[in-house]
């Protein structure tokens, strides 16, 4: 009776003690999540009635896998998948309400590679290294209702991008085998290529646009926050 006791505490132990060492050989998976919400609304000083309203939504999800060729190191491949979506309404002196809806999405995948720094025995700061191709694709649709020039427009886009990242990150080993982190900020070079197509109704409408963009961000403010868990399998 008292050795199954003792076996009992020793798997118990084994199986719920944190530990911020994470060995060779052991593979981990897991998520990231980030959104942010953003609402604005315009008025006269003075007066009661909006002018203009606004929102903006955004939602990032992205699923990870690696396998650490060395203690505290891991390599891997993570995926994303990102949505924006704004809606803007104004309404001029006159009256009349214009809308404007812009929806984006981008999907991602790509190598990182993640080394952890111990901060006892249950936290630990990473930095990470990240490359990712993504797939993007949004539409934009308008409606002015002025007299004088009433009428909707509907204009899509789509692209490609590669992004290098550098992200600093925390970690909270809840047990041996999860942890909950958070990525906080980045630092990263984007190079995009994306085309315009202009609603085919619309005459008015220039003709399709191609734009190719390179963006160098440092970003450390709040809504770059992604938080997320880990699980590992250990190597005994």
């Amino acid at each position: 009776m008292k050795r199954h006791i003792l076996m009992l505490g020793i798997f118990t132990l084994t199986a719920f003690s944190a530990n911020a060492q994470i060995g060779k050989g052991s593979v981990q998976i897991g998520a990231n999540l980030g959104f942010t919400v953003t609402n604005t609304d315009q008025n006269q000083v003075g007066q009661t009635a909006l002018l203009g309203s606004g929102s903006t939504s955004s939602l990032v999800i992205s699923p990870s896998a690696g396998y650490f060729l060395a203690n505290n190191f891991v390599l891997g491949i993570a995926g994303g998948d990102t949505r924006t979506e704004t809606n803007n309404s104004n309404t001029n002196p006159a009256g009349y309400t214009n809308t404007s809806s812009v929806i984006s999405n981008s999907f991602s995948i790509g190598p990182y590679a993640r080394y952890y720094f111990k901060l006892g025995e249950k936290a630990a700061v990473f930095t990470q290294l990240s490359l990712a191709y993504a797939s993007n694709s949004g539409s934009t649709a308008t409606t002015n209702n002025n007299p004088i020039d009433v009428g909707s427009t509907l204009s899509t886009s789509s692209g490609q991008s590669l992004t290098i990242t550098l992200q600093p990150g925390f970690s909270y080993f809840i047990s041996n085998r999860f942890t909950l982190e958070a990525m906080i900020g980045s630092f990263y070079y984007a190079g995009t290529t994306s085309t315009n197509t202009p609603d085919p109704s619309n005459a008015t409408q220039n003709a399709a646009l191609t734009t190719n963009t390179s963006k160098l961000n440092f970003n450390l403010t709040s809504t770059s926050v992604l938080f997320g868990f880990k699980y590992y399998i250990r190597k005994t």
